[in-house]
């Protein structure tokens, strides 16, 4: 699965920002 590859570190990026927007908020 060549594909899935990349498509998960952009996944992962894509958590880390939505987590730290929900930090954010929170304080």
């Amino acid at each position: 699965m060549p594909l899935s590859q990349p498509k998960l570190a952009n996944f992962a990026r894509l958590i880390r920002q939505i987590q730290n927007l929900a930090l954010n908020i929170n304080n």
